[in-house]
C-alpha cells in the first residue's frame, strides 16, 4: 500500500497548480457571459431563490436538462453575489478550480507520491476543461464528484466498510445529482468489486464478497440522496418515464459510434489551445507534470539521482512526452488503451478503478450524441492514468514499498510495453493517419458575445423604434431571455418556434431570432406564416462573436478541418411588427 499522506513538497506543488489553474479559470473575468441554450436553462432555473417555495419552486424546466445539485448552487451563488451571469458561471469557475487538488489527492493515493502533483498539473492546463469551467454547464460541477467518487470508491475496495461506504455513497449521489449519469460511478466501483472475483486482488475473493455487501449501504445512501428528485420529476406530467424516453432519443446505435468517437477527439483537439502553431498546450501540462512528479518521487531518492540512466531516462521522458504531447492531443486515449491490460490486472483495488472506468467511458460516450463536454470524464482518467505512466518509467522512482504491482524487471517491462504502444500508436495515428482536426480558439477566449449584443439590442435597437413594445417574444437561446429579461422593463416571453409566434403575434410586440437556431440570412426567412402577412415588419440585425464551445455544440463537425472557414459571427435578428402595411425586409 502506498503512503496516502500528503507529502509537504508534493502538496505545495499541488497547491501551486491549482492557483495557476485558478488564474486560467477566472481568465478575463469581465469577458466572461452565457452564451450556450443550456447555460440560459441553469441561469434561468437558479432564480428559484425568488421563489416562496424556495428549492421546491425551481422550474420543471430544467429537468430535461440536469438534475438540481447545479442549479441549486448557482441560486446559491445569486444569494451572494446577484442574480447575474458572472453569479452563474462562478460557480462552475470555483468548483473547476478545485477539481486539481482532488485530482491530486487521487492520482497520490492512487499510483503513489509524485503521482499527485503531476495529476494536478494535467488538469491545471487542460484546454477542455478550463473552456467548461468558464460556462454556467453543469459539467464542472460533475467533474468533481465524479472525480472524488472514483477516488473514495479505490478507498473503499482498499478495505470495504461501513465508514468508507458512507463517503462513497454520499459522493455518488452527489455525481447523480448533478448529472443523470451519475449513477455511473457507482457502477464502476461495483464493477471492479466483481473484477476482483475473476481477477483476484489484493484483497483476496473474500474481501471482493464484502465489497459488494458493504457496497449496498453505499448504493442505499446514493439513492437517498437522489430520490427527492426523483419524486419531483415522477410528480411531473409524464413522469420519470418521461425523462428516460428524452434521454433515450440522443442515444444512437453501434454504427455511429465511430464517427462519434472521431468527432469527439477532434474536439478535445479544438479546445486544447495553442502555444504555437500546431503545438497545443498539452506540451506545457506535461512539461509541468514530469517535473512535478520527478521533484517529489524522484529526488527523494538519493540513489536515483546518482544513477545515469536514471538522468537519461528522465529527459527522454521530458522531451519525447513533451513534444508528443504538445501535437498529439488525444495522445493519452491511446496511452490509456496499451496500458489498460496492466492497469486493469493491477493488485491494488484503487488502480483498477481508474483501469475500469477508463474502460467503461470509452466504450460508452461516443453512444451518446457528440457533445464535447461528454469527454471530461475521459479526460480527468487520462490525467490519473498519466501521471501512473510517469512513475512506471522504473523502479528507481518509487521506493520498494511503494511500487505498482512490480516485483522484477520482468514485471516492469510488461507495462512499460504498453506504454510504448501507446505512445507509437499516437504518433502514428494522431499526427500522420488522423483527419485534420481543426483550432478553432482559445480556452481562454472571451464568451460575452451574446450579453453585449443583447446590450446593443436594449442600448439602440429599441430605442430607435417609432413606439415602445410592449412585450418581446424571443424565439432564441435562454440567455437571451435571461438578459432580455433582466434589462428590460416589459415581458420578455421565450417561445420554441416560429409557428407559436405566429399564432399569438400582435402589433407593438418585438420578436428576436436567433441565428444559431436560424443559420440563413433574414431574408430567407420570409415569406413567414400567414399570420404575419398582416403587419409590417422591420429588421434590426445584430452581430456578435459565438465561442467555440457553442460552435462546437451546434454543429460538432466543425472539429473537423475540411478547409472551408468557420463563421464565427452569432445574429440576433430583431423584428419589430408595427402598422398593417405590408414590407418584408430584404
Amino acid at each position: 500500500m502506498p503512503d496516502t499522506s500528503f507529502h509537504r513538497r508534493e502538496a505545495t506543488l499541488v497547491a501551486a497548480l491549482t492557483l495557476l489553474g485558478a488564474i486560467l479559470r477566472f481568465w478575463g473575468p469581465g469577458r466572461v457571459g452565457l452564451n450556450h441554450f443550456d447555460e440560459g436553462i441553469y441561469a434561468l432555473a437558479g432564480t428559484w431563490i425568488r421563489s416562496p417555495r424556495g428549492l421546491a419552486g425551481m422550474s420543471p424546466e430544467v429537468i430535461a436538462y440536469a438534475p438540481p445539485l447545479f442549479p441549486t448552487l448557482v441560486g446559491v451563488s445569486y444569494l451572494f453575489f446577484g442574480i447575474s451571469d458572472v453569479g452563474a458561471i462562478l460557480v462552475s469557475q470555483v468548483l473547476g478550480t478545485l477539481t486539481i487538488p482532488a485530482v491530486g489527492w487521487v492520482g497520490r493515493r492512487t499510483f503513489g507520491p509524485g503521482a499527485g502533483a503531476a495529476a494536478a498539473a494535467l488538469a491545471a492546463i487542460s484546454g477542455p476543461h478550463i473552456a467548461f469551467s468558464r460556462m454556467a454547464l453543469t459539467d464542472s460541477t460533475f467533474l468533481l464528484c465524479w472525480v472524488l467518487a472514483l477516488g473514495f470508491g479505490g478507498r473503499f475496495l482498499e478495505r470495504p466498510g461501513i465508514l468508507r461506504a458512507i463517503p462513497l455513497g454520499l459522493m455518488v449521489g452527489l455525481a447523480q445529482n448533478a448529472k443523470y449519469n451519475g449513477y455511473l460511478t457507482g457502477g464502476i466501483v461495483g464493477f471492479t468489486a466483481i473484477w476482483g472475483l475473476v481477477v483476484p486482488s489484493s484483497l483476496g475473493r473474500s474481501g471482493s464478497w464484502r465489497a459488494i455487501a458493504y457496497g449496498l449501504i453505499a448504493a442505499a445512501i446514493a439513492l437517498a440522496i437522489y430520490w427527492p428528485w426523483y419524486q419531483f420529476v415522477q410528480a411531473q406530467p409524464g413522469g420519470y418515464a418521461a425523462l428516460l424516453k428524452h434521454h433515450q432519443s440522443y442515444l444512437s446505435g453501434p454504427s455511429e459510434w465511430s464517427s462519434h468517437w472521431k468527432l469527439q477527439t477532434a474536439q478535445a483537439t479544438a479546445l486544447s489551445g495553442r502555444i504555437v502553431a500546431n503545438v497545443g498546450w498539452g506540451a506545457i501540462a506535461w512539461l509541468l507534470a514530469w517535473i512535478g512528479a520527478w521533484a517529489v518521487a524522484y529526488r527523494r531518492l538519493p540513489e536515483s539521482r546518482s544513477s545515469r540512466w536514471n538522468g537519461m531516462r528522465f529527459r527522454l521522458g521530458l522531451l519525447l512526452g513533451t513534444g508528443v504531447m504538445g501535437v498529439a492531443a488525444n495522445a493519452p486515449w491511446w496511452v490509456a488503451l496499451g496500458m489498460l491490460p496492466w492497469l486493469a490486472t493491477d493488485s491494488r483495488p484503487s488502480v483498477r478503478v481508474v483501469a475500469l472506468a477508463w474502460l467503461v467511458m470509452a466504450i460508452l460516450t461516443p453512444f451518446y450524441h457528440p457533445y464535447a463536454r461528454l469527454w471530461l470524464p475521459l479526460h480527468s482518467l487520462h490525467w490519473l492514468i498519466l501521471s501512473g505512466a510517469i512513475l512506471r518509467t522504473g523502479p528507481d522512482w518509487i521506493p520498494s514499498d511503494e511500487r505498482i504491482c512490480i516485483s522484477t524487471w520482468r514485471r516492469l517491462k510488461a507495462p512499460q510495453t504498453g506504454l510504448a504502444v501507446g505512445v507509437l500508436a499516437a504518433i502514428v495515428l494522431e499526427t500522420v493517419a488522423s483527419p485534420r482536426h481543426r483550432q478553432l480558439g482559445s480556452p481562454i477566449e472571451p464568451t460575452d458575445g451574446l450579453r453585449q449584443v443583447c446590450d446593443r439590442v436594449v442600448a439602440s435597437a429599441i430605442p430607435g423604434l417609432q413606439s415602445t413594445p410592449q412585450r418581446v417574444l424571443v424565439v432564441s437561446r435562454p440567455p437571451v431571455t435571461f438578459y432580455l429579461g433582466s434589462r428590460l422593463d416589459m415581458p420578455v416571453v421565450r417561445r420554441p418556434d416560429l409557428a407559436t409566434v405566429a399564432s399569438e403575434i400582435r402589433p407593438g410586440d418585438l420578436v428576436v431570432l436567433d441565428s444559431l437556431l436560424f443559420p440563413m440570412k433574414l431574408s430567407d426567412l420570409f415569406p413567414m406564416p400567414r399570420a404575419f402577412s398582416s403587419f409590417r415588419i422591420r429588421g434590426m440585425p445584430q452581430f456578435g462573436d459565438t465561442p467555440t464551445t457553442t460552435l462546437l455544440d451546434a454543429d460538432p463537425g466543425l472539429a473537423l478541418d475540411d478547409g472551408k472557414p468557420v463563421d464565427t459571427r452569432m445574429r440576433l435578428n430583431v423584428l419589430s411588427v408595427g402598422d398593417p402595411k405590408l414590407d418584408w425586409p430584404r
